[in-house]
């Protein structure tokens, strides 16, 4: 009941704070198997969040096992399909906990269910894939050894975000081929290590090709550059806010590939990935027409979105999670206004009248949101 309810909620706010969401092979995801969905972790909680939003199939999710201990959190998290994982970090008592973990998710796997895991054990917003821990692979091999007739698979996905802690910006989404774990499993001890390491190489790989990877983190903004030279206004309309494409992704690997193989010095020649100025956006009558709407829903919806963004930024300190804290927490504080407004309202006029007022207000936002999207583009040329 919780799960769906914040799954209509968070796919709302994520076509709200996300100018584009570029999806690639999720029709494709197995929906009759076991899987163990490996991905990136560039942006603390988006990435499952989206994933749950967009994927066609329900799941569940690894986190931090000291998140468990907030008794305010632990309900809201059991409620979502969240199962509790410990690190070397928690000590050796949380990591006992693990057997615990792995047990659920032996059953959760048995159902043919997803498991999402980020494989490189924490978050990190570069735009860069960190070595694999060794504890995906010894999930996968331990989830075998509790029921060796399962047909487990590993779903390769990669995530890759224009600025990961901005709004009004865009995020690619894609979905490799799932492949069977069975391939590298082994119930041999003997070999077991050598095989847990030949899998978590072979799913790094995979998802490496689902993601943008720069091993010099010094081109980030090259890339970013080239990101935004592909955002005319031929490629960036305001709707619609999903897009099934891999256009972009194309002209990103291709971007990918050079900065990786140019030296630092022939990049910094002028002109080669300069921001095209036809991202300037253009002013058509539907555009000036919507100023007027756009200018009153900014007066209108500027208290919630604000407080939301006010508080990541006072109590967020590290980047990888602001994303996180200003979506949901401006989401939230703006159902709080509506459900207050809507109320007031109805005490003083009809619902005959409330209700084409509330269709007008959304409008406005909408108006504001379109300008204010246009306006971030335009200045970035």
């Amino acid at each position: 009941m919780i799960y769906r309810l914040l799954f209509y909620f968070a796919n709302l706010i994520i076509r709200i704070y996300y100018r584009k969401i570029h999806t690639f092979g999720l029709e494709d995801i197995p929906r009759d198997k076991p899987l163990l969905i490996v991905s990136n972790h560039p942006s603390g909680f988006i990435e499952p969040i989206l994933m749950a939003c967009l994927f066609p199939i329900d799941l569940h999710f690894l986190v931090r096992g000291d998140l468990f201990e907030k008794k305010i959190l632990r309900f809201l998290l059991v409620s979502t399909n969240q199962v509790p994982i410990y690190r070397f970090r928690d000590g050796f008592a949380g990591l006992r906990n693990n057997q615990k973990t792995i047990a659920k998710t032996i059953e959760v796997l048995k159902q043919n269910k997803a498991i999402i895991i980020f494989a490189e054990g924490s978050t990190n917003a570069d735009i860069f894939l960190r070595p694999f821990q060794k504890g995906m692979a010894r999930m996968a091999f331990q989830s075998m050894d509790g029921s060796p007739d399962l047909d487990l698979h590993i779903l390769p996905v990669g995530v890759t975000f224009s600025a990961s802690t901005r709004p009004g910006t865009e995020v690619i989404l894609r979905a490799g081929k799932a492949f069977p774990v069975r391939e590298f499993y082994t119930a041999d001890p003997r070999m077991s290590k050598d095989k847990m390491e030949e899998l978590n190489l072979y799913t790094r790989d995979r998802v490496l090709e689902q993601m943008i990877h720069l091993p010099d983190r010094a081109q980030e903004a090259s890339f970013r550059q080239a990101w935004l030279m592909y955002n005319k206004p031929s490629h960036t309309g305001f709707l619609p806010r999903i897009v099934k494409d891999g256009a972009l992704f194309s002209y990103l690997k291709e971007v990918e590939a050079r900065i990786n193989n140019t030296t630092t010095a022939s990049l910094s020649t002028p002109d080669p990935m300069r921001v095209s100025p036809a991202l300037g956006f253009r002013q058509t009558n539907w555009h000036w027409l919507m100023l007027p709407f756009a200018i009153l829903g900014f007066v209108l919806w500027f208290i919630p979105v604000f407080a939301g963004f006010y508080l990541a930024n006072a109590k967020v300190k590290q980047r990888e999670f602001k994303a996180s804290v200003q979506a949901s927490a401006s989401g939230g504080f703006t159902a709080i206004y509506i459900a207050v407004c809507l109320l007031t309202s109805l005490f003083i006029w009809p619902v005959g009248k409330v209700l084409p007022g509330f269709v007008v207000a959304v409008f406005m936002g909408i108006s504001t949101l379109y300008f204010w999207e246009k306006q971030q583009l335009a200045k970035a040329a």
